[in-house]
């Protein structure tokens, strides 16, 4: 997903920088506004542009900000000014650059809550219906993406490594306490049962527990900005 997201902010700059041709100029100045005839295809770049933001972009950050206060200009009702065409690429060259020295990691973040949370809910659901399998497995899938993720945001590595690991390190590194890691293994001990189809070593009740958890996980270790 992270090399996706690059990529169309990669095409985005390119496209922007190509469309810097079109501008007039006057006097070695660039003119106020593109020509009209060029309008079509500069409209589709900011409509590309604005749903780039809204989906990669974290909800209420900066650039989703910026990029409300640019495209609500008065300007961009009659055509295309320069400057405002000029502000939109220089968002996406400052969120590339940052995405690449590492510093959006919240991103990748909200991708997830946005995926699993659906994932925890539709595991009620079926924990409510009384459903252990369907519940077992949905919230097990959630939990290890979720463990993994805590991890990436602390700058632990976790790739290759299995989840017991994973919590071994956070334990380590104090993100989570003694007492948190307990409770955290007695997941990852569901977990392993429920993607083995072990079904009959754990009750619905523990099911219950762990969506719960897993749910605090993410509010406390990923949702929070420390």
């Amino acid at each position: 997903m992270k090399d996706k997201i690059k990529n169309r902010c990669d095409e985005l700059i390119k496209i922007g920088n190509e469309d810097n041709g079109k501008i007039g100029y006057y006097n070695t100045k660039p003119e106020y506004w593109f020509q009209q005839r060029f309008v079509p295809v500069l409209q589709q770049w900011i409509a590309s542009v604005v749903t780039f933001f809204e989906f990669a972009a974290i909800d209420n950050s900066y650039y989703i900000r910026e990029v409300k206060n640019i495209v609500s200009d008065k300007d961009l009702k009659t055509g295309v000014a320069f400057h405002s065409h000029q502000k939109l690429l220089g968002l996406l060259a400052s969120f590339r650059e940052e995405l690449e020295l590492g510093f959006l990691k919240n991103f990748e973040l909200m991708i997830l809550s946005l995926t699993y949370d659906n994932f925890l809910d539709e595991a009620e659901i079926f924990h409510k219906a009384n459903k252990k399998i369907e519940s077992s497995i949905l919230v097990s899938v959630v939990f290890e993406n979720t463990i993994r993720k805590i991890a990436i945001k602390n700058d632990i590595k976790e790739e290759g490594e299995s989840i017991e690991e994973i919590i071994n390190k956070l334990t380590k590194t104090k993100i989570f306490t003694g007492v948190q890691a307990k409770r955290i293994k007695s997941y990852a001990s569901l977990r392993n049962e429920a993607l083995h189809t072990h079904w009959d070593k754990f009750e619905i009740r523990e099911v219950g527990i762990m969506i719960k958890g897993t749910r605090d996980l993410i509010e406390t270790k990923l949702d929070s900005q420390t």
